[in-house]
């Protein structure tokens, strides 16, 4: 299966990299409107899309469409979404690296702070990295009207997308608001696009119909609040040079992550109370997080997520076994689901 992961990896980058030439050094630009000029915002558009990703989205897309049909890498509608997932998967990581102030992204810098160093300007690097965002989502929408497949398997791919990005938007604005219990905030702004958008595209893809499709969807939403939750664990208590962003970066946003919550919950009074002093700041120092971090350890918060992602995974485990698809597509999803839930980046 590491084989097949890393192999789709290779198509992908090696389609994505066709993409951005063609794209941006107008092989293939549109004759009603102008040709693409070389801006900042294209390359770092392109050096952020190229560098460091895993592409686990294209492989739920590749798993997707095997639980149906065979050979998705010979597909070539089904590669093009998956292009289109990352190009997107771009846009959402520069802005929220924007809202969020973080100055990593991926082991490099984030696309803002990349251009605040180009121009020397912070607040027109920040300008140039809401533009680069929003070159991604015009890019990606170029890839799905290029689609080809059948009227009926376009319409379902158009309305995955675009629900998807709805769900995406919403679920940061929840966020940014503290408005919502993390699970919520989970579902929408990581599950929608993590796992639920990619699985149901691919299956679309493959020519599955809605009642597939709602039966594929619920699977996927215990998989990704799991990837979240291991994504927290990563954040919080993970390598920064692996896991190529800021360690403690939720806690200098003041993240709903369920980590914190359920350390509030189970740590005593006295230190409940120092957390949440800690938390209060909008410029918290390095000793204050080490503090944070140490007193969430305390709590055995970290224990307890941990047993929570071993409880969704069983659960997408059942959920798998359950759908009526290939054996060798079943086969993928199980090992994915593993790896989205226990890995170390």
């Amino acid at each position: 299966m590491k084989k097949k992961f890393a192999s789709i990896a290779y198509v992908i980058d090696e389609r994505l990299e066709s993409l951005f030439h063609d794209v941006f050094n107008n092989e293939n630009y549109h004759p009603l409107f102008f040709p693409v000029p070389p801006l900042e915002i294209n390359r770092e558009l392109e050096t952020l899309t190229l560098r460091g990703g895993k592409r686990l989205r294209p492989a739920l897309m590749v798993a997707g469409y095997e639980l149906y049909l065979e050979g998705a890498l010979q597909n070539a509608a089904l590669l093009d979404a998956a292009c289109a997932m990352e190009v997107l998967q771009s846009y959402f990581l520069i802005h929220d690296d924007i809202m969020d102030g973080d100055p990593l992204r991926r082991g490099g810098p984030s696309v803002h702070a990349s251009l605040q160093r180009k121009t020397g300007h912070p607040e027109l690097g920040i300008h140039l990295g809401i533009l680069a965002g929003d070159l991604g989502c015009a890019l990606h929408e170029y890839l799905l009207a290029s689609l080809e497949c059948s009227d009926d398997v376009y319409r379902r791919v158009q309305r995955i997308f675009s629900r998807m990005h709805m769900d995406v938007v919403m679920g940061q604005a929840l966020d940014l608001q503290a408005s919502a219990s993390p699970r919520e905030i989970v579902q929408r702004k990581t599950a929608s696009y993590t796992t639920i958008g990619p699985l149901c595209l691919g299956a679309a893809l493959g020519g599955a119909n809605d009642e597939a499709l709602e039966q594929i969807a619920a699977l996927a939403r215990p998989m990704g609040i799991a990837f979240q939750y291991r994504d927290d664990i990563i954040g919080m208590f993970g390598d920064a040079g692996i896991a190529g962003k800021p360690v403690g970066s939720d806690l200098r946003n003041n993240k709903r992550t369920l980590l914190v919550e359920d350390a509030m919950t189970h740590l005593n009074a006295e230190d409940r109370k120092a957390l949440k002093e800690i938390l209060k700041s909008d410029t918290l120092r390095d000793a204050e997080v080490q503090q944070a971090l140490a007193l969430i350890k305390r709590s055995g918060a970290r224990e307890r997520v941990e047993q929570r992602i071993e409880t969704l995974c069983a659960e997408v485990e059942k959920g798998i076994q359950a759908v009526a698809g290939l054996e060798s597509g079943k086969t993928f999803l199980l090992w994915l689901n593993r790896l989205l839930a226990f890995r170390e980046t």
